[in-house]
């Protein structure tokens, strides 16, 4: 399976920039991007599929950022 990088232009710092819904198309079209393209949004596929490409084409920092407690 070939990996496929996007970035998406987002502030990891703030909570409130955060997609709250990962396939929302609306998301992807704002962006010029075809959300059919990502496995992540493939409802077809596993669950193990789908998360790895999704934590496959996370930066290190938006990894660290789940990882964070707003507690």
């Amino acid at each position: 399976m070939a990996v496929r990088h996007t970035t998406f232009k987002s502030n990891v710092n703030s909570p409130s920039s955060a997609l709250l819904i990962v396939c929302d198309p609306s998301k992807y079209i704002s962006m010029g991007l075809d959300m059919n393209t990502f496995s992540f949004c493939n409802k077809s596929l596993s669950y193990s599929v789908r998360a790895n490409d999704l934590v496959e084409r996370m930066t290190l920092a938006e990894k660290v950022y789940q990882l964070g407690n707003s507690a």
